[in-house]
């Protein structure tokens, strides 16, 4: 029986980057397009405006969008991604809503005030592709502004616009929030009426939809 004289070929993951690619890296074009891709595929243009290029050419607006990221998830704005940055392109991925899981819905219990929990919003819809569906202004597992002079509120009623940026993450990452959620999350802190409006907007679709037992 002959034996196989050859290695089987080798499968690169899609979602990590195995060469540097920015500011000073070796910008291999397979490895910067896979990047550019990821960050167009995060939300980039929404939250921007700005549209980048899936070239494989390691321009500046390649390593301003890298370097805006990086500051949205509180990290050195190096402008450059390696292969030891796997919780960066990982948060780029799960900002995808291509990637996300259908969350389970059905009813929610707690220990006090169910009737108010209850009042507080509905859990019958999805979040996962597409994100941006028709409008449901009581769906309380995403990122959503109630009106006036509300806050930025994520759940049954966590109205952020009162809160520090450590209370925010502190409290999302105990309820089981990826930490690049809870980052994100951690900046609408302090934010009221047309602020939390925008907020939601920019910055919604990347945290996605939270868990039923994370609500």
């Amino acid at each position: 029986m002959n034996q196989k004289r050859y290695h089987d070929p080798m499968v690169l993951h899609p979602n990590l980057v195995f060469t540097s690619v920015g500011t000073c890296g070796t910008n291999q074009p397979e490895e910067v397009k896979k990047l550019q891709r990821m960050v167009m595929n995060a939300g980039y243009q929404q939250a921007t405006g700005r549209e980048l290029e899936i070239s494989g050419k390691c321009g500046q607006d390649t390593i301003e969008a890298v370097v805006w990221y990086q500051r949205l998830l509180n990290l050195s704005p190096s402008g450059l991604v390696g292969p030891t940055d796997s919780w960066f392109t990982e948060a780029l991925k799960e900002m995808s809503p291509h990637w996300r899981q259908r969350q389970p819905n059905g009813p929610l219990h707690v220990r006090e005030g169910q009737i108010t929990f209850d009042a507080e919003g509905h859990d019958y819809i999805t979040a996962v592709v597409p994100y941006r569906q028709h409008r449901a202004p009581f769906f309380s597992r995403v990122l959503h502004w109630p009106g006036q002079n509300s806050g930025v509120t994520l759940g049954r009623g966590y109205d952020m616009g009162g809160r520090s940026r450590g209370e925010v993450y502190s409290t999302l990452r105990q309820a089981g929030l990826e930490e690049f959620k809870a980052v994100i999350c951690s900046k609408a802190a302090g934010l009221k009426a047309n602020q939390a409006r925008k907020f939601v907007q920019v910055y919604g679709p990347m945290v996605g939809e939270i868990s039923h037992r994370q609500q």
